[in-house]
Formats: C-alpha cells, sequence, structure tokens
C-alpha cells in the first residue's frame, strides 16, 4: 500500500527525521553515559566505598563483577522492551528506557557506601547496575528504530547510525567528567564525594533527552501499524497472539478482498468456510 510507506524526501517529512535523529543519537549518547561512567568508578571508587574490607585486587574484582551485571541484563532488555516497543510504540519505549537509566544512575550517586549501610550498599549497587543493563538493552532496538522508520526506505542504513554514534559519545563524555572530577579535586575529596558530581550529573542530561523525545512524534510505520491493526494493544501484552496465528478462513477471504466477483461461495467453498471456522 502507498499509504503506509513513508519517504523522507518531503519538506514537510525533513523536520521530524532531523528531530528523530537527534532523539536517538543524544539519547543513545546520555544512556551509554550513565553506563560508561559506572564502569569508570567501577575501577577508580568503588572497591574502597562498597567492599573496604576486601583487600584491593578483591576489590577491584567484586567491582567488576557488579560492571559486568549490567552486561548479563542488557538482552533481557532487548527482549523485554523490543515486543513492549510493537505494543506502546517506539517513542514511548525510548521514554521509559531513558527514565529507567537516568534514575537508578541518580540513585547511584547517592547511594551510602559500605561503611554506612553495610552489606546493604553493595547488594542495592547490584539491583541499579542491574536496571541500568535492562534499559541499555532496551534502549539499542528502539533507538535504531526510532531513526531508520523516519528515514527513506534507500536511506535508512544511514539514518540508523544515529544509535551507533551515540555510544562513543557517550563513553567519551562520561571518561570526560572522570577526568575533569579527578583533575579538580584532591584524591580525598574524589574519593569521599566527588565521583558521585558524575552520577548526579546524569540528571541534568536525561532531562535534556527527555526535552527532545517529548516533542517527538511516533514513526511513521507504527502509525500505519496502529491504522491497519497490525499492532497489539497494551491488554493484550504477555498473551499469546491466538488470532494472529489463524489462518484466515475462505469467507473471511473473500469479505476482505474487493468485490470485483459477486458471484455466491460455490458448496465447495461454503463447505470449507465452516469447516475452518469449526476448527478456528
Amino acid at each position: 500500500m502507498e499509504g503506509t510507506t513513508t519517504t523522507a524526501s518531503a519538506p514537510e517529512d525533513r523536520k521530524g527525521l532531523a528531530k528523530a535523529f537527534a532523539a536517538s543519537l543524544t539519547g543513545t549518547a546520555l544512556e551509554w553515559y550513565d553506563f560508561a561512567v559506572y564502569s569508570a568508578a567501577a575501577a577508580l571508587v568503588f572497591p574502597q566505598v562498597f567492599f573496604p574490607d576486601s583487600d584491593p585486587l578483591t576489590g577491584t574484582l567484586l567491582a567488576f563483577s557488579t560492571y559486568a551485571v549490567g552486561y548479563v541484563a542488557r538482552p533481557i532488555g532487548g527482549f523485554v522492551f523490543g515486543r513492549l516497543g510493537d505494543v506502546i510504540g517506539r517513542k514511548q519505549l525510548l521514554v521509559i528506557t531513558l527514565l529507567l537509566i537516568g534514575v537508578t544512575t541518580f540513585l547511584i550517586g547517592l547511594l551510602p557506601g559500605y561503611g554506612s549501610i553495610g552489606v546493604a550498599a553493595p547488594i542495592i549497587l547490584v539491583f541499579l547496575r542491574f536496571a541500568q543493563g535492562v534499559a541499555v538493552g532496551g534502549e539499542w532496538g528502539g533507538a535504531v528504530l526510532l531513526s531508520s522508520e523516519y528515514g527513506n526506505p534507500r536511506q535508512r542504513g544511514f539514518w540508523a547510525s544515529a544509535a551507533q554514534i551515540g555510544p562513543p559519545a557517550g563513553n567519551l563524555m562520561a571518561n570526560g567528567a572522570l577526568a575533569l572530577l579527578t583533575v579538580t579535586l584532591t584524591d580525598d575529596q574524589f574519593e569521599s564525594w566527588g565521583w558521585r558530581v558524575a552520577f548526579l550529573f546524569s540528571a541534568v542530561l536525561v532531562a535534556f533527552g527527555l526535552w527532545i523525545r517529548l516533542k517527538l512524534e511516533d514513526t511513521p510505520v507504527f502509525k500505519a501499524m496502529q491504522e491497519s491493526g497490525e499492532h497489539r494493544s497494551p491488554k493484550s501484552f504477555g498473551r499469546s497472539d491466538v488470532r494472529s496465528s489463524r489462518p484466515s478462513c475462505p469467507e473471511s477471504r473473500r469479505t476482505s478482498s474487493t468485490h470485483s466477483s459477486p458471484s455466491s461461495p460455490s458448496p465447495t467453498e461454503s463447505t470449507a468456510s465452516a469447516s475452518c471456522a469449526a476448527r478456528y
């Protein structure tokens, strides 16, 4: 159908395409900032803050084991949010993932150390890191779809590259922020509270990303799915789509096709339709 194939060649679509590209790039950059600042902090301060009773080597290994939790959680986020994006839309999905990683990163910046709340500190840290990984796993696929589904079908590979540009930009931002803090603060200041600034600053970055994404409409492809009834409502999320797996009966195919043949169905067709209806 020509109406469901949207291109970005028309001038009125250019603005939406630019917004989608910016939303995909900035969103992934901000999420990978949050994801990467954790990795740097795991090497610099987490062994002392969350595992002070361990020797330096063991503390470092424990800190990096919490870092690995985020990568274990990413496939789960991709699976859950990938399906959810087909139900609620790409835009709402990416707002949720951005909020999730923003809140978890901010909470890590406020999390007391082992010296204040004991073993609860590393346990909460692992839980927040897991939530980070789930959010990043859901972000990746959604960001690719957001920019590619707005793009010209012949150039979707180019427009989808926005999601790939974001992660290295976020990594550079995270390491740059921590490098600036280590240069401007003493070692004691950085270990005591300075590292938290990089995590708390993510709230500002996430607010900027939300401002961009909330102003964006959902993709033309998802709108076409809504109009054609190919997407499922949130109420049906998590249930097996029985109807979609059923073959269409002959009578249904006749009514959904063009009415070019006004002739009544043959006895064979009637029998096949009744049999199909009885089975399904």
